[in-house]
């Protein structure tokens, strides 16, 4: 199963030795200083539902014409309905219809809510109509962010950073992120009764800046016509949803996630 070209998916590289980051730094500080002031502080685990794309942003789309946005939102709402089954859940969607929402405004809603966890629902594209099935994909520094992290951590003596720069708040949590991607991997190989290689790590721009544990599944492949009427089945999203219920109830049971600092 030939994967989606992580490219696509990558954020940006960042210049360590550039002025303007000396300057981002700071102001990202401030930023993820007030989330911890205003974010929310609730009993419950927050769980962030992200259908990807949205509004003129279609995403991929099928030979018949389905777009990726509308099969990332009504599996989004299946998965909602799944978790909310737990009281001990809170379980929030960032966008609850067709709207346009860019990258950094979903990473905003995830760290203003302090979420114990964030999942992204997207589709597979390939040019090849024979490939098929899931993938999953974790963030994973590129030399550039790596360089970027420890260019920040030098001056200061070699403490750990309290916090990080936006586009790198997801650098600690690249092992809880890791951990839940091969949980998620288990889970949905023995539903389709197949192996199907391991998660994928990747400098994902979007995983990039989200302040929790993160991973970006893509749940089918809209290029395959069986992949396609798998997702367009009622039954076989109300299944998929409760696998993933079951991963995400797996990784939350586990001890409490450790924030690691590469």
């Amino acid at each position: 199963m030939p994967s989606t070209p992580v490219a696509r998916l990558a954020a940006p590289a960042v210049h360590p030795a550039s002025p303007s980051l000396r300057h981002l730094a700071v102001v990202a500080a401030a930023w993820l200083a007030a989330v911890a002031v205003f974010g929310q502080a609730a009993d419950r685990k927050v769980i962030i539902i992200d259908p990807g794309h949205g509004g003129d942003d279609n995403g991929a789309r099928s030979t018949a014409g389905t777009f990726e946005k509308d099969v990332n939102l009504i599996l989004a709402k299946a998965l909602q309905t799944e978790l909310s089954q737990d009281k001990q859940l809170q379980v929030v969607l960032t966008r609850e219809g067709d709207q346009r929402l860019a990258l950094e405004e979903r990473a905003i809603h995830v760290n203003r809510l302090r979420a114990d966890l964030f999942l992204s629902l997207h589709c597979a594209h390939a040019p090849q109509e024979s490939s098929d099935g899931f993938l999953i994909y974790y963030f994973q520094p590129d030399a550039d962010q790596a360089d970027t992290y420890h260019y920040l951590k030098t001056p200061l003596g070699g403490r750990e950073l309290r916090v990080l720069p936006w586009n790198l708040a997801q650098f600690q949590w690249v092992p809880a992120s890791k951990e839940m991607a091969g949980i998620l991997q288990r889970r949905l190989n023995e539903f389709y009764a197949r192996s199907s290689g391991a998660p994928l790590g990747g400098p994902l721009k979007l995983l990039a800046t989200v302040n929790c544990p993160a991973v970006l599944l893509e749940a089918g492949h809209l290029s395959n016509p069986a992949d396609e009427r798998r997702l367009d089945d009622a039954g076989h999203r109300a299944a998929l949803a409760q696998v993933l219920r079951q991963a995400v109830a797996e990784f939350l049971k586990a001890s409490e996630p450790i924030r690691e600092t590469p």
